[in-house]
């Protein structure tokens, strides 16, 4: 399934919740249905979160290294070799990013983060729509006989 597919599923999954609770929809719970939507992707080099996390780490890496004095030349291998290592060390598609123990990590995260039960419960519907997606349509966690 593509991006799209994981945001329109998660997204309703999140509206029907949201609905039956009656929770008002705010920018901080379509951040949480979005992130959680394509977050266990993030594994797939191929995908616009993976390209997105290789690029921050190397930004992010080099402008650290840039700041500490470094020079451009080491600071750009540094950022260089950042990149490298998050392609070298991902972990296999549908691994650990595609279980329900990452789910309750992210949901966890979202709840220290934001101390908002709201915004987790809403990024549980994003990330758990993405998982029910790919079981159904891969057949990833109900392997045919």
């Amino acid at each position: 399934m593509n991006y799209l597919q994981h945001l329109a599923a998660a997204f309703l999954a999140a509206h029907a919740m949201n609905f039956f609770l009656k929770i008002p929809w705010t920018p901080q719970l379509a951040a949480a249905v979005f992130l959680g939507a394509i977050l266990a992707d993030v594994d797939h080099s191929k995908t616009k979160i993976f390209k997105f996390l290789v690029a921050a780490a190397a930004a992010s890496v080099f402008a650290i290294a840039y700041t500490a004095n470094l020079g451009v030349l080491i600071s750009t291998a540094a950022g260089i070799a950042t990149a490298a290592a998050v392609f070298l060390l991902k972990p296999k598609h549908r691994s650990v990013t595609h279980s329900w123990v990452a789910v309750l990590a992210y949901v966890v995260l979202l709840f220290v983060l934001t101390r908002n039960i709201r915004v987790s419960l809403n990024g549980f519907a994003g990330y758990a729509a993405h998982l029910l997606l790919d079981s159904k349509t891969s057949g990833f966690y109900f392997k045919r006989k």
